[in-house]
């Protein structure tokens, strides 16, 4: 269950779906993809995996390596893509905290990511 829902939330070496995805959707898909997917995934983290140390090593690298590509790519859904692995690799991280403030903060990012990602 923990892979699975690893590689719906795009951990680092599963993380290809995502940002392959993004391109090919049409703009509505791409709403979809990035207001309600990943975000579902998290959800299942925070039900079932609440503070795993494991977490926060995988929010972290999901948190640093992205951008690095997303600085080199020119296409800007791939650009969109590897920001979404990004904040997704805080909320990762807040969700392995287990404490009530890294879950709380997990969720309200998750919700505003909901809003600005569905925008941009």
């Amino acid at each position: 269950i923990f892979l699975a829902i690893g590689i719906k939330c795009a951990f680092p070496l599963l993380h290809s779906w995502l940002v392959d995805g993004y391109p090919e959707a049409t703009p509505t898909g791409t709403v979809f993809l990035a207001s309600f997917t990943t975000k579902t995934a998290v959800y299942a983290l925070a039900r079932g995996f609440t503070g795993t140390e494991e977490l926060i090593w995988i929010g972290a690298l999901m948190t640093m390596f992205p951008i690095f590509y997303a600085v080199i790519e020119n296409d800007l859904r791939r650009v969109l893509g590897y920001s979404m692995i990004n904040q997704i690799g805080f909320m990762v991280a807040g969700i392995g905290l287990g404490e009530g403030m890294g879950v709380n903060g997990a969720v309200a990012h998750a919700f505003n990511d909901v809003i600005f990602k569905g925008l941009l």
